[in-house]
């Protein structure tokens, strides 16, 4: 949903775009009413939200031009005010044509919801109306002119009052020459509703014709036909002149007793309602506001009777203004609709009639009329004359005895007996074809009573169930032969609760052979004991009426082998009728090997879902960790300017340096959640772990205290990873600090790394990895170890089993993070008495690995040179400029992307070096330098951003060789890398 937002002020515009793209919307942003008009002629808009209280135009303002285009007055329009608070500013705002009015302060949730509802129900076409702008700018008149407003009101009316009677003479003459112009026009459209009829039209085209008639005979403005569903008892709107789809919609179904349609449908009678905001039919009702909605005043419903009185539809005319239909046209109607009822009554019969032959005429059976007296046939379908190979004409000439070479007068007249008794009877036979082929049939024989009595036979060709039957005869010793070979054990139990079939899966199963059991009651071999009276039960139930808990499902239970074993099976019963008596056959399978990968499969679904917790809460560490950075950033940088202004014995140095301080462990903590949640912004270069694991010696054994043992095992084999190595050091420190907090009595501590080859085992066992080689990082302790529930936490950000003050619960999760974002995998093997071992999987690539280099501390030195600075946050920019102009150089300020080009253009040959924010409104930081490098290919630029590190990737600074430090940043860091850039050559 791209969503236009105008304000004027930054703060809130700044506010409510990112409220409106964290709901995944894009946003397009205006400064004032103008600038908005603009936006929407050159961009599609789906929504917009307007402040009130602007310059050169005002949201008020702003609306009304937006409701007097067609392009965008259907587009929903929100204001949002912290200004305008009072309800007459609500009211006025809404009756200018907007949706919904909005006071700030508003919570995020609640403005976001507002949002959606709007959204929504622009989707589903719940849009509102707004049929007159009721305010313009008379209404910001003083009261007396007001005052004037209304006395020229009444002079105006005064004047058409006088006009009024002076025509009125003049429209009786031309009501009079209307009225019979309408006459003829009515005789005409009753002539041409016979003509259509006579002509062969449909019922759709003649009630078209019969409405029109209707609305002409009436004088009427809109009109329509229902004709009434005989299933429903419902009046149905078949034909319609002049109505809005949602009146349809509303009327779309009438029963008894709702409107003039639903009284006349109860009472059979014309009924005529002369002003529908008086009626009592319509008072109190929703049909009022539908009917006045639609402009309809005035109605008359006229019923549609069948000869025998039956209705079957409604006439009805509607008028615009309140009326009374004059009688003449009144009585032209009476007519018009017992004609019409005739047609509607003549066509359902012909559809019945039309109807029924089709029935016959598509049936896949053969179907005949027989004379019961004599057999002859009276009516057939084509499917009997082509089945036995005749004509229509031939069949009709011959009996039933021509066609059944079985049958004798005698059995004929045996036969009607037997169905004048019972009424109905199937009776299975043979046919002879005209070759003189014959096929076995079954005839389902019906007597029906209309002015005589008729023979109705509907005959089906049963030869491939004769087939079948064949087949099943020769198929149930296959069964019998299949079933003693199957790999499931199948028995059968006979009504006395006896063994009758055991195949060979159930002597393997169970261990019993087949003479041991056969005749043997069931329960007794197969069910442990402790179910032996809910068998005995259930089985009881069973042989009375062939019903049973296992019947017809599928269950899992347990039984007991020879050996007393008990197992878990599956087992699966069917119920049979053999010989007037209940018989069960089931078929049972051992599950054991089954449950146990059930319960594998358990396990591997409960580490998995560990793991989709640990992304989701590293989704939300993100999205924290980045509003840390610009609150940070604001704290490090104004308390960095302060220290360093401030004479350096001044007393408020010692309270500088605890805010600088603070903020620095805030910053750190923003890089731990950032790292955890895979976010922050890496410099991975190729490195050899084993020379990044022998860097750190020295600082473990400095943390390390004296009762604990450091052994480090490094591979002999050089292993390359693509990695930041700082990091990697951060996993190391992380899981040291852990293993020796976890070791207070002292212990050993091994750190190991190796190579090793990740494969499909790996892989189902842990729920997790790629197939490939890696570099494995094991860091083991003897501590204390945890428990499972622990374990299966301890990555989670904030959870600790430390006392209160003594960790943040980040360590582990930021390891966790760190190698996510280096693409590998970390596992922990633990228990309470024999220690922790973790295991960091990075995969390995091919290649040589450069050196790692220590940082060495660099005096801050500034400079004379010119810096174009562009950033949209006014305090960063603000602190950045004061810091660069207190080393000495000059700084040139922009707003945005933009800004930036147009203010490098005009000072292009004095500036050194840009210094871009990446994000910013209207045009990015990276978007600015490339067009400026087009003109200036030798300018040098450093890139900062407070952004989250996927988000700055798509920018692609690193890919391209650029500069880059990251907010919140220390002064000396970013002066330090400002000289570097201006120094390199």
């Amino acid at each position: 949903m791209k969503i236009l937002l105008v304000d004027d002020r930054e703060d809130e515009l700044y506010m409510s775009e990112t409220l409106l793209k964290s709901g995944c919307h894009e946003v397009v942003c205006a400064r004032n009413g103008i600038e908005a008009l603009d936006r929407l002629r050159e961009d599609r808009i789906d929504l917009i939200i307007s402040d009130i209280l602007m310059p050169k135009m005002d949201g008020y303002r702003l609306c009304r031009e937006c409701k007097k285009d067609d392009r965008f007055k259907k587009l929903p329009f929100i204001f949002l005010s912290s200004s305008y608070l009072e309800k007459k500013d609500e009211n006025f705002a809404l009756s200018l044509g907007a949706e919904r009015f909005i006071r700030r302060p508003v919570g995020p949730e609640e403005f976001i919801g507002i949002i959606e509802d709007v959204i929504k129900k622009q989707r589903d076409g719940v849009v509102r109306e707004t049929e007159q702008w009721t305010v313009d700018e008379l209404t910001y008149l003083t009261e007396y002119n007001e005052r004037l407003l209304n006395k020229l009101e009444q002079k105006v009316q005064a004047l058409e009052n006088e006009i009024t009677e002076r025509r009125r003479s003049e429209e009786a003459i031309i009501t009079a020459k209307n009225r019979i112009a309408a006459d003829l026009d009515a005789m005409e459209k009753l002539h041409k509703i016979g003509l259509v009829y006579l002509s062969g039209g449909g019922l759709q085209e003649i009630l078209e014709k019969v409405l029109d008639a209707a609305i002409s005979i009436t004088g009427a403005d809109m009109g329509n036909i229902q004709l009434l569903d005989p299933h429903t008892a419902e009046l149905k709107i078949t034909v319609h002149r002049g109505f809005s789809k949602e009146w349809l919609d509303f009327w779309a179904g009438v029963s008894e007793g709702h409107g003039t349609w639903g009284t006349a449908l109860r009472s059979r009678e014309r009924i005529i309602v002369e002003d529908v905001a008086e009626s009592p039919i319509f008072r109190g009702t929703p049909e009022l506001e539908v009917q006045l909605k639609e402009g309809v005043r005035a109605v008359q419903s006229t019923p549609l009777l069948s000869r025998s009185g039956r209705l079957l539809g409604m006439v009805s005319t509607h008028y615009k203004s309140p009326c009374r239909p004059e009688e003449q046209g009144l009585l032209l109607l009476d007519t018009l609709a017992g004609e019409t009822a005739l047609i509607i009554e003549t066509f359902a019969k012909e559809e019945g009639l039309r109807l029924f032959k089709a029935l016959i005429d598509h049936s896949n059976d053969p179907v005949e009329v027989l004379d019961p007296e004599t057999g002859k046939f009276l009516i057939v379908n084509e499917k009997a004359y082509t089945t036995l190979g005749y004509s229509r004409e031939e069949i009709l000439s011959m009996k039933v005895f021509d066609i059944d070479p079985l049958l004798e007068p005698s059995d004929f007249t045996k036969v009607m007996e037997e169905l004048n008794r019972t009424g109905a009877m199937i009776w299975q036979g043979i046919h002879k074809r005209k070759d003189g082929t014959t096929f076995p049939v079954e005839v389902s024989l019906k007597i029906v009573v209309l002015d005589r009595s008729y023979l109705v036979a509907i005959t089906r060709d049963i030869t491939e169930r004769k087939k079948a039957e064949e087949a099943l005869r020769d198929s149930e010793e296959k069964f019998r032969t299949m079933a003693l070979a199957a790999h499931d054990a199948i028995i059968m139990m006979g009504n006395e609760g006896e063994i009758l079939f055991w195949n060979d899966a159930a002597e393997k199963i169970f261990g019993y052979s087949r003479p041991e059991v056969l005749g043997k009651n069931l329960h007794m071999f197969l069910v442990p004991p402790r179910y032996h009276d809910a068998h005995k039960k259930g089985f009881e139930r069973f042989r009375m009426t062939g019903e049973g808990a296992a019947v017809g499902k599928i269950l899992e239970l347990a039984a007991i082998r020879k050996d007393g074993e008990e197992f878990p099976i599956e087992l699966s019963v069917s119920a049979v009728m053999l010989k007037g008596r209940w018989h069960a056959i089931g078929v049972l399978r051992d599950i054991t090997g089954r449950k146990k990968a059930e319960e594998e499969q358990e396990r591997l679904q409960e580490q998995l879902r560990q793991s989709h917790k640990l992304e989701g809460i590293g989704q939300l560490a993100g999205g924290i960790a980045h509003d840390f950075n610009n609150i940070l950033s604001a704290i490090i940088g104004f308390g960095g300017l302060a220290h360093l202004k401030l004479p350096a014995d001044s007393p408020i140095q010692y309270y500088i340096t605890e805010v600088l301080a603070a903020g620095n462990r805030g910053a750190s903590l923003t890089q731990q959640i950032l790292a955890f949640s895979r976010k922050q912004v890496l410099d991975i270069k190729t490195v050899d772990l084993n020379d990044v694991v022998a860097g750190i010696d020295k600082m473990l054994r400095r943390l390390m205290r004296e009762d604990i043992r450091i052994k480090f095992i490094l591979s002999d084999a050089p292993l390359t990873i693509l990695a930041d190595a700082s990091q990697i050091d951060q996993i190391l420190l992380n899981l040291a600090t852990n293993a020796r907090d976890a070791m207070p009595e002292g212990g050993d501590l091994i750190i190991s790394t190796s190579m090793t080859d990740i494969a499909g085992d790996f892989i189902s066992a842990h729920c997790y990895g790629t197939p490939g080689i890696y570099a494995l990082l094991t860091v083991s302790d003897t501590g204390t170890g945890m428990d499972k529930a622990t374990e299966n936490r301890i990555f989670e950000p904030f959870f600790t089993t430390k006392e209160s003050g003594k960790g943040t619960g980040l360590g582990l999760a930021v390891v966790y993070g760190i190698v996510k974002q280096h693409n590998g995998f970390i596992d922990v093997d633990s228990g309470p008495g024999r220690g922790t071992v973790f295991s960091v999987y990075l995969p390995l690539i091919s290649g040589e690995s450069g050196k790692i280099q220590a940082d060495r501390a660099v005096p801050v030195q500034g400079g004379t040179e010119t810096i174009l600075l562009a950033d949209d946050d006014e305090n960063i920019k603000e602190y950045i400029s004061e810091m660069l102009e207190h080393f000495g150089y000059k700084v040139i300020s922009a707003e945005n992307g933009d800004d930036a080009v147009d203010k490098f253009m005009k000072n292009r040959d004095a500036i050194n070096l840009l210094v871009l924010d990446i994000i910013m409104p209207f045009k990015g930081g990276k978007e600015a330098y490339d067009e400026i490098f087009k003109i200036s290919p030798d300018i040098k630029a450093l890139f900062m951003s407070g952004h989250t590190g996927d988000v700055i990737a798509k920018k692609r600074i690193a890919e391209d060789g650029l500069d880059f430090i990251a907010k919140p940043f220390r002064p000396e860091d970013f002066l330090g890398r400002v000289r570097e850039i201006l120094d390199r050559k």
